[in-house]
């Protein structure tokens, strides 16, 4: 979409939008556009694929629900039209039950934003980008017997959101480019084992992976072929980043969820307020981090981001919300109505989703653990919003003996327990951080995907349920 398709559609989508707020109390139109691009590299040979959708979403709001109306491209006669039906709708189909409002921001906004990637990969060839991705590839390879087969994946997204609504005419375009690499090991029984090393940037700069990361990498990874299963047990885990950052999403995060709230699905209503962390304890949403999978210059409501407290000093705070359920339940509105394309409705979705650094040096916290694990990273966590049940699977564990990382690997590990008493047991939050390398999307009850990322500090936690 060039400048000036920009320019046209704010206007069209704001001359819309009020005409629509003269037959309800609140309006707003969406133009949203998703494309990407995915090279995947193996033994097998290369593929490519594409997948692109773009349309318009228009709601009105008429003190009880919304309506709405998805259409596809962003034909003006069609917007025009769909835009008459939809007031013909709300004429035709009077409020019935209990009026609430709709918050929104009171400033005016009219903005344009983009990204700025160091290397746009719009302007690379297909080939080059093809030609980086073999090389990769034939570098874990190379003359090394311990892998198998590895997989280098290389992704770009591109998006565009044009809002009209209330104050706020706001664009944007974003660009983000990610990859992984995943090598393959095969243990003494034949049994395939992977390890996977993901790296996110705003462009193909990603491509770039200094070689020094890669070494430290792949001298895990082969270790996994000999990496043992555990003795199922409580124990005292130091949980990296990437483990860290699962459990603040997967297991805090959803239950946070205003929607899923409003629904009483999600156990953290009956907390809000509540101490259920010592004080070291803090977890935030936070859109605003360049440079991240899950940044954005404005969720899909047109509200700007910013940092939402979750935890704060080991309180439960405020949930993170969308207009409708924030309008419902009297919440604060934050930045976080999503959807997934413009025919999919706006839920309240996570975007960076992390604990908050501490003071704790992560190396004294290793010397501190005479006999335990150190969680480097896993491939799946599951969410329970209502039971509250911590389930982080695929992790990658290296046992802990006299404060020292030993080398010796256990692979396959899950973690369990009550979340309440994950948090309770917290003990150290490192002074470390890390979230810009993780590059994920978030389902909605398996579905609805936006992206998103995760991470955090290193946290020290004990009794914790391995298996």
């Amino acid at each position: 979409m060039t400048v000036e398709d920009t320019k046209t559609m704010k206007e069209l989508l704001g001359k819309l939008v009020a005409q629509l707020e003269r037959a309800a109390p609140y309006a707003d139109a969406l133009y949203s556009e998703n494309r990407s691009t995915t090279i995947v590299k193996d033994r097998t040979g290369i593929e490519t694929r594409s997948d692109a959708d773009a349309g318009v979403k228009l709601r009105a709001f008429d003190g009880v629900v919304f309506h709405e109306r998805c259409i596809q491209g962003w034909s003006p006669q069609t917007l025009q039209h769909e835009t008459q039906a939809l007031i013909a709708q709300l004429r035709e189909r009077k409020p019935t039950g209990k009026t609430f409002t709709i918050k929104t921001p009171k400033d005016q906004l009219v903005r344009d934003y983009a990204s700025k990637p160091k290397r746009d990969p719009h302007t690379i060839p297909v080939d080059e980008k093809i030609a980086r991705i073999e090389k990769i590839h034939k570098n874990v390879l190379a003359n090394d017997n311990a892998f198998i087969n590895c997989q280098v994946l290389y992704r770009e997204e591109h998006e565009v959101r044009i809002f009209a609504g209330g104050n706020r005419r706001l664009a944007s375009t974003w660009t983000g480019c990610t990859l992984g690499i995943t090598p393959f090991v095969k243990s003494p029984e034949g049994e395939a084992r992977h390890d996977h090393l993901t790296r996110f940037a705003d462009g193909a700069e990603v491509l770039d992976i200094p070689d020094a990361d890669l070494t430290t990498f792949l001298e895990r990874a082969r270790k996994i072929a000999t990496a043992r299963r555990i003795t199922p047990g409580a124990y005292t885990v130091i949980l990296g980043p990437i483990v860290t950052g699962i459990l603040a999403h997967e297991n805090f995060g959803h239950g946070m969820e205003s929607d899923m709230i409003l629904h009483g699905r999600a156990r953290a209503a009956d907390w809000i307020g509540k101490r259920i962390a010592n004080a070291k304890v803090s977890i935030c949403d936070d859109p605003t981090i360049e440079g991240t999978h899950g940044f954005l210059f404005f969720d899909d409501e047109g509200m700007t981001p910013k940092r939402t407290p979750l935890l704060e000093r080991g309180i439960v705070t405020q949930p993170i919300t969308e207009s409708f359920s924030a309008g419902k339940k009297n919440f604060a509105r934050t930045a976080n109505g999503r959807a997934e394309s413009f025919d999919r409705r706006v839920y309240a979705r996570m975007t960076n989703t992390f604990f908050v650094s501490g003071k704790d040096d992560p190396a004294t916290m290793l010397r501190g653990v005479k006999d335990g694990f150190y969680l480097h990273t896993a491939t799946s966590g599951m969410e329970d919003p209502k039971g509250w049940g911590v389930q982080i699977a695929g992790i990658i564990a290296e046992r802990i003996k006299n404060g020292k990382r030993t080398g010796e690997y256990y692979n396959e590990v899950s973690m369990g327990g009550f979340l309440p008493d994950v948090l309770k047991n917290i003990t150290a939050v490192g002074k470390n951080f890390s979230i810009k390398d993780d590059s994920g999307f978030c389902g909605k009850g398996h579905k609805e995907w936006v992206r998103v990322s995760s991470g955090g500090p290193t946290l020290l936690i004990t009794g914790v349920h391995l298996s």
